[in-house]
């Protein structure tokens, strides 16, 4: 992934809110997206996210707040003059049209001449490797083509921003990881701002430079693809981003820059946590941080706890286990199949022992 420089935003959201009658679908959204910066707008369905972008693009006006895009407020710039292009969800690619002229079209609009469209056409196309296919119909694509396809139409014109909503949700899973990579590699080459709109986790972690975490309307976090999942700030974001055990706790002692905590049913342990915590917290703890054991561990720095396996599910790679604990909590936990043997090594109804290092549990407040 490319490095955010750190110079002057390309484009900056201030108290941004969009009402549609009484639905408040953003509301009070501030943050800077910096030149040449992947960036993903990630969260559920109807959290605001898409709404956002077509704010940025010009194709909603703001019920309150400012858009910035490279230092000019964009409160009078309708859609069709902003330094920025979109590619939707469906691709609206036109099924009469090559691949070229699809490509050329927006420039022949824009009355271009024929020479700089000819140039402008075949370095998008080769850009997007579709440089074979320049004749071909959209019906004589496939997913993964016809995207490539909207990719090329949108840098054709040279933006800015290039936002992205939803762009590979039409493609099948194996499909869909080849166009991830491809995108990354894309932005880094033509050297421009993406904003990706998706509610895929795992496509967000993956690809971006920085997520923004939304939810009602709302940007719950805004940090690296590491720091949302492994620094999650709300229940939230822990809960919303790969999977997690939540257990309730309670601050016995605060010193400094640690807290000791009692964690329903696991016991007393010391965490390191520098913010102000009320005396009741939740402690978020991700499955693949907790190690199985068919015996006790016998090491004193790890804190252990007997179960037995309630369900076991297999997913090829990694298998889940949901284990009931011996005072009552139910966690899952993963188990990383390196080996054929792996697979069988614990079974519903087995007694397991599950340990974790204190470094690994994450205090959250609310």
């Amino acid at each position: 992934m490319s490095n955010a420089p750190t110079n002057n935003p390309i484009i900056k959201i201030s108290h941004i809110s969009k009402d549609f009658g009484a639905v408040n679908a953003v509301d009070d959204v501030s943050f800077e997206i910096m030149p040449n910066e992947f960036f993903a707008l990630l969260g559920p369905s109807g959290c605001g996210k898409t709404t956002l972008l077509r704010l940025i693009a010009g194709l909603e006006s703001p019920t309150h707040g400012t858009i910035s895009i490279d230092g000019e407020n964009m409160d009078a710039i309708p859609a069709n003059r902003r330094p920025v292009n979109m590619v939707f969800q469906s691709y609206a690619v036109f099924p009469h049209m090559t691949v070229y002229n699809n490509v050329a079209y927006g420039l022949k609009v824009a009355k271009i001449c024929q020479s700089d469209i000819r140039q402008r056409v075949i370095e998008a196309i080769d850009s997007v490797q579709m440089g074979e296919y320049v004749n071909r119909r959209p019906d004589e694509l496939s997913g993964g083509q016809r995207q490539r396809v909207a990719l090329a139409r949108a840098l054709v014109k040279r933006p800015k921003v290039l936002l992205l909503d939803e762009p590979l949700s039409a493609l099948d899973a194996k499909l869909r990881k080849a166009m991830q990579l491809e995108l990354m590699q894309l932005q880094r080459k033509v050297g421009i701002t993406f904003i990706i709109v998706t509610h895929d986790q795992d496509e967000a972690l993956s690809m971006a430079d920085r997520i923004a975490v939304m939810d009602r309307g709302v940007v719950r976090q805004i940090a690296t693809p590491n720091v949302i999942y492994e620094s999650p700030t709300t229940r939230f974001v822990a809960d919303f981003i790969g999977k997690v055990n939540l257990i309730d706790a309670h601050v016995i002692a605060r010193n400094k820059g640690k807290l000791l905590v009692d964690v329903k049913g696991l016991g007393t342990m010391e965490i390191f946590h520098k913010n102000n915590t009320p005396d009741s917290v939740t402690i978020a703890l991700r499955p693949e941080k907790i190690v199985a054991s068919k015996r006790k561990p016998q090491t004193k720095d790890r804190i252990s706890t007997k179960g037995r396996v309630h369900e076991q599910v297999y997913y090829g790679n990694i298998s889940h286990l949901y284990v009931n604990t011996e005072a009552g909590l139910r966690l899952l936990i993963n188990i990383q199949n390196a080996s054929r043997s792996t697979v069988d090594l614990f079974g519903i109804d087995d007694d397991i022992w599950l340990s974790f290092y204190p470094s690994d549990a994450i205090i959250i407040t609310n």
